[in-house]
């Protein structure tokens, strides 16, 4: 940590500490036992040099890439695969030993295949992955590895999500040895009471059942269908599948209460609730640190010790302490949507409701609940735009219609684990009720979600537009509160009242304003966006009049289309894809489109775009591309040399496609002109040096400022006499990390430089963005 550092960081505290002491001595003691532990969070967060850890990971993973080398660790967590070919280990207190070599190392996320070796160490008798505790030490042989980074705008962190939970790399064993046999009783029973319920709600469940009660109920995850998780976001109700505050609450609080009821005092009493809060919190909180669960245990530990002492509870103060725990053990939670969502929506029911339920009068129940749910909306609406980059509009609606049934889900599931120990038929007629719910569930979501505009891309607000959405609504809380106050002083309840229209009116025009913020502004001249999609290709062509997307697939990243080009798009506020052009038909180039046009994503595309020579072919992948767009209602077109699209100054303009003998679909590969005023840009798709030959031979002449170079860098295309023919100023090449081809070629590398192009690789920088108003160019890379 440099002087600096230090310094500002110091700065930063000795502003909070001045803040403190301001509202301590202005306002009296009551404010500042939930406002210290807020400013204590945000100290917190500054002092940490948790990039630096970071750093240091990354710099030992660095030394040992590509090696195989001994991890040795203590178990935290056991996962088992549904079909058992591997195992699942969270390993903490790591050790590496490479090269002579021994370094402390983080959590991290160790893969064994079953059919590896497991041996006890002590004396070399075979182990099998049964017998594995938590708390044991273990010894694995194998490969250490990081998560994947983000190349593209709008794509997934994996390695700040996973970094977040404390774990820190992943390591792929090829051999187990268990080095001390000692376990920890506590945590291992959690770890199999978990999978003991997982096996019963197995038995008992329908598939689509079981994986929500497992989540709902256990915290586990991994058989939630992708289908139902994709459901649930995108109507609001994705919060449903996690273990939240109202289940810590069910089984604490109800612990607790019930325990008052038959005459224990408050400390016996507390002392038992705390014991079952506890165990519950950490057999729901899976792997890592769950926000949720810490902060619904802390809070209702707190609601405890409050009754305990005979204090009143502060929700405030309790939600303050869980934030200010969490982020002492991992700062990295700060900047996730888990940890946003949680605590937001919070504090927006302990400040935000209190101060418009006084402010508006409000005193029926219905109406009470219908304001608690707007303001929770209102409040968490920039920080889902900001992670997902689209609102469900009717979600306030559906969560007042789902969050009541909630409680007969979660006790169903509990039931149907108990009874289900004794008899599967019990099991099966105790989770009855939830099976009904969670139907009720699906057919509201499939209802919402087929109203008009139920789902609006948003794109990810800038920075600018998120401090002026919180800066309004602080601004809102203000004015509400000091009306309430205002109107409290002078007792004018009745005029309150009577003003509630207006007020209403008034709040719901700022409500409006707030939320037009978040909206992305249209794109001024053209962007063209070169995606980073491991080895292939994937670009999208954007105006203010069209967008379109020139191939989307990769050979070596599965399910492009939902991690890499539906985040994409949704990020830059895209709902619509006018022309998807298909340069050829190989997978690398057409994968990622085809999932587009096969899942139900929210994106629509107008119109596919096929070169001329797949046309009158049996090729199955130009055939399946076109029973997709049907299957989409996508127009479907054929694009020969000549045809072009155009609108406003936009121009793209298909220079090549001819059909050949060869049966190489790259020797057919389109070759297109993309052009914006004065600026342009050719597309080659996997154009052969043959393609590039038969093109030349036409003695077309062509300045571009910028290339993309021939299938991925390779040493056959991209030639010099090409080169010489469109005289680029800059070019993209699209190609994957390590990839088994040796991309970018040498010589293609050497034939750039010699005509004195600057060249940019996509595995190198990630996505490289291009700027234009016709005129001049600016070209950024978004960076790993």
């Amino acid at each position: 940590m440099t002087l600096l550092s230090v310094a500002w960081k110091t700065g930063i505290s000795a502003v909070i500490l001045a803040g403190v002491y301001c509202l301590w001595k202005r306002n009296g003691r009551s404010p500042i036992w939930w406002l210290l532990p807020v400013f204590c969070v945000l100290g917190m967060a500054c002092l940490t040099g948790d990039g630096e850890k970071v750093k240091d990971y990354e710099q030992v993973r660095a030394l040992v890439k590509g090696e195989q080398i001994v991890l040795k660790g203590n178990i935290k967590g056991i996962t088992e695969e549904e079909d058992r070919e591997r195992l699942t280990l969270e390993l903490g207190a790591v050790m590496l030993e490479y090269r002579g070599h021994v370094v402390a190392y983080g959590n991290v996320m160790a893969y064994v295949d079953y059919e590896d070796e497991f041996l006890y160490e002590t004396d070399g008798v075979p182990a099998e992955p049964e017998d594995l505790r938590v708390g044991m030490k273990v010894s694995l042989f194998g490969e250490l590895k990081g998560f994947q980074k983000p190349g593209n705008p709008g794509e997934f962190d994996y390695g700040a999500y996973y970094h977040s939970l404390g774990i820190e790399g992943r390591f792929f064993g090829e051999s187990l040895r268990v080095v001390d046999k000692n376990y920890f009783p506590f945590f291992d029973g959690i770890c199999r009471i978990r999978k003991y319920g997982a096996k019963i709600l197995q038995t008992v469940c329908t598939e689509k059942d079981r994986g929500i009660l497992q989540a709902m109920v256990l915290g586990e995850k991994s058989e939630l269908s992708e289908e139902i998780r994709t459901l649930y976001q995108r109507n609001g109700i994705a919060h449903l599948l996690a273990v939240s505050g109202l289940h810590i609450s069910m089984m604490g609080m109800g612990i607790y209460c019930l325990c008052r009821k038959v005459g224990m005092g408050f400390g016996g009493a507390g002392l038992i609730g705390a014991a079952v809060t506890i165990s519950y919190g950490v057999l729901a909180g899976g792997r890592g640190i769950s926000a949720s669960v810490v902060r619904a245990v802390v809070m209702v530990l707190m609601q405890m010790i409050a009754g305990w002492l005979g204090r009143t509870y502060d929700m405030r103060t309790a939600a303050a302490w869980a934030g200010l725990l969490l982020l002492l053990q991992s700062p990295g939670l700060l900047f996730q949507a888990g940890f946003q969502l949680s605590f937001t929506a919070v504090m927006a029911l302990a400040v935000g409701v209190p101060a418009a339920e006084s402010w508006l009068g409000i005193r029926s129940k219905a109406a009470k609940v219908v304001l608690s749910g707007a303001v929770i909306q209102l409040a968490t609406c920039p920080i889902v735009v900001c992670h997902y980059f689209e609102y469900p509009i009717y979600g306030v609606f559906l969560n007042l219609a789902v969050i009541p049934l909630m409680p007969y889900v979660f006790m169903s599931g509990l039931l149907a684990i108990g009874a289900g120990t004794w008899s599967t038929d019990l099991g099966k007629m105790a989770v009855g009720t939830g099976h009904y719910v969670l139907e009720f569930y699906q057919w509201s979501c499939s209802k919402v979600q087929g109203l008009p505009g139920a789902v609006l891309i948003t794109g990810r607000p800038k920075g600018w537009q998120m401090a002026l959405y919180g800066a309004l609504w602080i601004g809102l809380l203000a004015v509400m509160t000091a009306k309430a106050e205002k109107e409290r002083r002078h007792k004018d309840y009745g005029g309150g009242r009577r003003k509630t229209g207006r007020w209403m009116f008034f709040l719901m025009s700022v409500c409006g304003s707030m939320w037009i913020l978040l909206f992305q502004s249209p794109v001024k001249g053209m962007e063209v966006t070169f995606l980073d999609v491991g080895q292939g290709d994937g670009i999208c062509i954007r105006t203010e009049e069209m967008v379109i997307l020139v191939d989307g697939g990769s050979s070596d990243r599965k399910n492009l289309g939902k991690q890499v080009l539906v985040p994409f798009l949704k990020s830059q506020g895209i709902g619509k894809v006018d022309y998807a052009i298909v340069s050829h038909g190989d997978q690398d180039h057409i994968s990622g489109l085809s999932e587009l046009l096969e899942e139900e994503e929210g994106i629509v595309v107008s119109h596919v775009i096929l070169p001329w020579p797949g046309r009158d072919s049996q090729d199955k992948a130009y055939k399946n591309l076109e029973s997709l767009a049907a299957r989409r209602g996508a127009r479907i077109g054929w694009m020969r040399q000549g045809d072009y699209i155009r609108a406003g100054k936009l121009r793209v303009e298909c220079l090549y496609g001819e059909e050949t003998e060869t049966g190489n679909r790259n020797d057919h590969s389109s070759l297109v002109q993309v052009t914006y005023g004065g600026a342009g840009i050719l597309l080659t798709g996997d154009i052969s040096g043959e393609g590039e030959k038969r093109w030349l031979e036409k003695g077309e002449k062509l300045k571009v400022q910028v290339l993309k170079a021939a299938h991925h860098g390779s040493a056959y295309s991209t030639g010099e006499e090409f080169l010489n023919r469109i005289d680029p100023d800059f070019a993209v090449i699209s190609c994957g990390e390590e990839n088994r081809y040796g991309h970018p070629s040498p010589e293609t590398i050497k034939r750039l430089e010699g005509q004195g192009v600057r060249w940019y690789a996509t595995m190198d920088e990630g996505a490289v963005i291009l700027r234009t108003d016709g005129e001049k160019l600016d070209i950024r890379v978004f960076g790993k």
